[in-house]
């Protein structure tokens, strides 16, 4: 009677032992997660351990997982001495969006309009030319625009069409840049001269069977149009370097050609298209803090023919097709992925509002 009293004391008192004996067994938390890693580490030298962000085919982890000190399993270790599975660094984010503008309606003030155009001086804005570029500003400054960048031809009826939309927007004027890349196609000694006296069927023949390599005596044609415009968007505005824009990646180049002319080699007389003077990239230090970042692009219709032409690799023959209007936007914008997009085309909204 006496000793099962005793018998059930010393079972609980076996219970309490045990439970000390788990308590001890689990130790205290440890204080520092990553002793363990380093212990690890240690014990096994030729093991790496990481944890769930450290690989990119691991899903990344919620904060309250990152924060705890889970590892996962050896890292795969990859010889790759020429860096071949980097990443390619993403653009800035300014390239997001490029606004390419042509020019208002321009004369020159000249008594026969029936000249050849190009690069010739003289042509400035017209009233209507200024009104155009003034509503186009109107818009973009309604639809919250904030260039990071503005880049124009030399020639002064882009640079006027520029001056008037910036200001408006509030892009400081001295902080245009003026490219060579961007001015209109040289007709060279033809400029200034009546089209009937220059295109004789002759030479319209001529045109057909050598074009878009076809350039006027000390001109250019519309595939070195094509090629300036394409390598300024991705020197400039993507800020490649030298030696990648030259490449297959940039633009679809025929290699049975040379860029030059036909008519060029026939020729006497002949010049080098002239070097581009602006070197360098689009400084974006001025950027503003927008959701988007906005580059302006104001040039000429003709190379913005032979730009969009190009990114849709079809034939420069094809240029002719494509409408570009006085004062019209083109919208390019770029990823990694899928390079250089059309995004509109000819956008001529803003003249509803004269």
């Amino acid at each position: 009677m006496g000793s099962a009293p005793s018998s059930s004391a010393h079972e609980f008192e076996a219970e309490e032992d045990d439970a000390e004996d788990e308590e001890d067994d689990e130790g205290p938390p440890n204080p520092n997660p990553s002793l363990s890693y380093d212990a690890a580490i240690a014990q096994e030298p030729e093991l790496l351990l990481h944890r769930t962000s450290a690989t990119p085919l691991s899903p990344q982890s919620s904060a309250s997982a990152a924060a705890s000190s889970r590892l996962l399993g050896p890292a795969v270790r990859v010889w790759d001495p020429c860096n071949l599975l980097l990443r390619p660094p993403a653009p800035p984010d300014a390239a997001a969006e490029v606004l390419l503008v042509a020019h208002g309606e321009y004369g020159d003030g000249a008594p026969c309009a029936d000249l050849v155009g190009g690069r010739r001086p003289g042509a400035e804005l017209t009233a209507a030319g200024r009104r155009q570029a003034r509503a186009l500003a109107v818009l973009l400054d309604s639809r919250g625009v904030r260039f990071s960048a503005v880049c124009s031809s030399p020639l002064n009826r882009a640079r006027a069409t520029a001056t008037l939309v910036c200001q408006a927007v509030g892009f400081p004027e001295e902080q245009i840049q003026y490219s060579d890349a961007l001015t209109e196609m040289s007709h060279g000694h033809w400029e200034g001269l009546p089209h009937s006296q220059i295109y004789t069927p002759e030479t319209l023949y001529l045109i057909g069977r050598t074009e878009p390599d076809f350039s006027a005596p000390s001109g250019e044609s519309l595939r070195q149009v094509e090629f300036r415009m394409i390598e300024f968007l991705n020197r400039t505005v993507l800020g490649l370097p030298k030696r990648i824009k030259q490449g297959d990646l940039l633009m679809h180049q025929d290699k049975k050609f040379s860029g030059k002319s036909r008519l060029q080699f026939m020729s006497i007389g002949q010049k080098e298209a002239k070097e581009d003077h602006f070197s360098g990239e689009f400084d974006y230090e001025t950027r503003t803090q927008n959701s988007k970042n906005y580059v302006g692009i104001f040039t000429h219709a003709t190379p913005i023919k032979c730009l969009v032409a190009g990114l849709l690799n079809c034939s420069l023959k094809m240029h002719d097709k494509i409408c570009i209007d006085d004062s019209s936007v083109t919208v390019l914008q770029h990823s990694i992925r899928a390079g250089w997009r059309i995004k509109r085309l000819n956008d001529t909204s803003h003249l509803s509002l004269l």
